[in-house]
């Protein structure tokens, strides 16, 4: 997983997460290259065109397929399947007034306005049960899903599989407030920029029985919001960023 913040032409948040199939033998290094590919790819898009007026679900797809592309070119250099490599796929570019989601597989992008949230798209399931969907299918950019919004986005959440029997609600396919504001409200209370004081009690948190007794998944979590809170009032917006990350 990886999350930062890119400034140029534009304040832009970057956060990808993915989670490697846990019967593929190089699983691990396929959603470390994802990751890497992707925020790098960004990065270099951003040098050349301004997020808040150029960036297009079209784009959002090509950054997707030239993502796949490494992930298939990796397979061919260490002799194995691109089954080898499954993984999930979970982005978001955040600008100050737009934003783009991709997201092929589980897990769940929670987007907040400080109050309310709700997943962008809900986790995809594969064939069977207990299945899901990979960048490495062959058939996988076919379930690529992809939004874009002109809506300033204030709290984002990317999270694995092993955490949406806690994060989601199944009956109306929604997000489970009570999950998301402690965390979100910790993290208000920290400086701008990298949340490194979180780190530790997030790692205790998500081994702890109250985590582990409800999932033998993947425990992957980044958060980041654009909210902070000053002496106990109530949260306000500001330009600044702060985010978490750990899984």
């Amino acid at each position: 997983m990886r999350v930062w913040s890119v400034e140029g032409r534009d304040e832009v948040l970057v956060a990808v997460a993915s989670d490697g199939a846990g019967s593929a033998s190089c699983s691990d290094h396929g959603a470390r290259l994802v990751c890497r590919s992707f925020s790098e790819r960004v990065n270099d898009r951003l040098r050349l065109d301004s997020f808040e007026t150029s960036w297009t679900s079209d784009l959002g797809r090509e950054l997707a397929v030239a993502v796949r592309g490494e992930l298939l070119e990796a397979a061919d250099r260490l002799m194995v399947a691109p089954r080898e490599l499954s993984c999930t796929f979970l982005a978001a570019v955040l600008g100050p007034k737009r934003s783009l989601f991709l997201q092929i597989g589980d897990g769940a992008l929670v987007e907040s306005d400080g109050l309310d949230c709700r997943p962008v798209f809900w986790p995809q399931s594969g064939e069977y049960v207990n299945t899901t969907r990979f960048l490495t299918d062959p058939q996988a950019l076919d379930h690529l899903m992809v939004e874009t919004s002109d809506r300033r986005i204030e709290e984002l959440a990317i999270l694995t599989d092993g955490l949406q029997p806690l994060a989601l609600t199944y009956a109306n396919r929604g997000a489970h407030p009570p999950f998301f504001r402690p965390l979100f409200g910790s993290l208000r209370r920290e400086p701008s920029g990298f949340a490194a004081s979180l780190v530790h009690p997030c790692v205790r948190w998500l081994r702890s029985d109250s985590v582990t007794r409800r999932t033998d998944d993947d425990l992957t979590i980044v958060l980041a919001t654009r909210h902070s809170v000053t002496h106990g009032q109530d949260p306000g917006t500001n330009d600044q960023q702060r985010s978490a990350c750990h899984g």
